[in-house]
């Protein structure tokens, strides 16, 4: 016959002298009592106290606050073999369960019936407890970035509260491993309704981390507006050379180019029609989706960006036309590209089905098409040379093939 036996780590909880009783009858219920069954110990510090009944246990007068609580329970056949038992361990750092028994149905009943109780039992800072030392290391490393931004900017009173705030942190840490601080097991031998005391320490304890969080979330802004060009401190005639010196750039030219051996690749040409440089210059990709595209060069999506001077232009490549045609036309992946361009209407009459059809002798072969327009989102990136960062959203135009080409009989033939 095998036996079931499972360990498994406990969630916080908080109890009472109730619960404590509740907990004890739980887990001797479907025991048979025999001599050396149960066993019940609970410890307060350097003083431990142990009985083989929960009424024995408390009859010996128990501290109000206990650190340790263990109960073993043992169940015997008529024959003197052990076939189930259960040992139950909270402590204020840890807590754990093992049950074992030659009945599975009573196995798995028992674990079920344990995890219910403490379910009932969980105490309000569980939902924090798992990631206590992440948000510790949060508030810890905010306060140290606040603390020196604070003091180049000759701010010492925030200073010092940054400073205590980190060395707050640090010492409410040191308590929670200890488990003085949200303790995995509260155990108090009072009644259900807390004292006022108790829910003074609770509120302030909420309050304490409500203001930690928003202290924590004001330092951030402040640390990102430090970390962000400063328009406002500039003087009336920095201001005005700014407001002289716009810099502004601008698409002027998408195009199919055959640039190396593996064929045409799509380009675009980006404009600085500015008389100052324009800084750091980032392009992305996106095809009408909004899907941002895989495919890029050194000076694409969001790597570091290249400076266009005064004037000039940079060209970049967007893709070799057979990955272009699929990502651009998610829809007709692979239909032939006709045109790209940046103007959504041909200046040339006639262009259009000079490239679809073909031309000879000056001619445009005669034949019928359908054709789909889609855009290329482009999302431009750049920063002056005065610190200010920009952005632009923009396009250029795609048409592609939609079916066949039908050519058609010539005149004459």
């Amino acid at each position: 016959m095998p036996e079931f036996r499972d360990q498994f780590d406990l969630p916080p909880v908080k109890l009472t002298k109730a619960d404590v009783e509740d907990l004890a009858i739980l887990l001797i219920s479907g025991v048979p009592e025999r001599p050396h069954s149960f066993e019940f110990t609970v410890s307060a510090g350097n003083a431990t106290y142990r009985a083989n009944s929960i009424s024995k246990l408390k009859a010996q007068n128990l501290p109000e606050q206990v650190t340790d609580l263990t109960y073993r329970v043992i169940g015997w056949t008529s024959d003197n073999t052990i076939d189930r038992g259960v040992s139950l361990n909270l402590h204020r750092t840890t807590s754990y369960c093992q049950v074992h028994s030659l009945d599975e149905v009573w196995f798995k009943g028992k674990i079920s019936q344990v995890n219910d109780f403490f379910k009932k039992h969980t105490p309000w800072y569980a939902p924090l407890f798992a990631n206590l030392a992440f948000l510790s290391g949060i508030v810890q490393a905010f306060s140290f970035v606040a603390a020196i931004l604070f003091v180049l900017n000759g701010q010492f009173l925030f200073t010092g509260a940054a400073v205590v705030a980190y060395i707050a942190t640090q010492v409410a840490f040191n308590q929670f491993l200890k488990g003085h601080l949200f303790p995995r097991s509260d155990i108090r031998h009072q009644s259900k309704s807390l004292g006022l005391n108790r829910k003074i320490n609770h509120i302030a304890a909420i309050v304490g981390i409500l203001v930690a969080i928003i202290q924590v979330t004001l330092w951030g802004i402040d640390l990102y507006k430090w970390a962000q060009p400063s328009v406002d401190k500039l003087s009336p005639s920095d201001l005005l050379v700014i407001d002289q010196n716009p810099t502004n750039i601008e698409i002027v030219q998408a195009e199919k180019l055959a640039v190396d051996k593996d064929g045409e690749s799509i380009f675009f040409t980006l404009r600085n029609n500015s008389n100052v440089t324009a800084k750091n210059v980032r392009v992305s990709f996106y095809n009408y989706k909004g899907d941002k595209s895989p495919y890029h060069d050194r000076f694409t999506n969001d790597n570091d960006g290249i400076d266009i001077p005064a004037g000039e232009n940079k060209s970049y490549k967007v893709a070799f036309i057979s990955d272009y045609e699929k990502f651009f036309n998610p829809e007709n992946p692979g239909a032939k590209l006709l045109k790209v361009s940046t103007k959504i209407n041909s200046e040339k009459p006639f262009e259009l089905q000079a490239i679809a059809c073909g031309v000879e002798n000056g001619e445009i072969s005669p034949c019928s098409f359908n054709s789909s327009g889609r855009s290329t989102i482009v999302d431009i990136k750049y920063r002056s040379i005065f610190g200010q960062t920009y952005r632009t959203l923009t396009q250029f135009y795609n048409i592609f093939l939609d079916g066949e080409i039908s050519y058609l009989p010539k005149q004459g033939s």
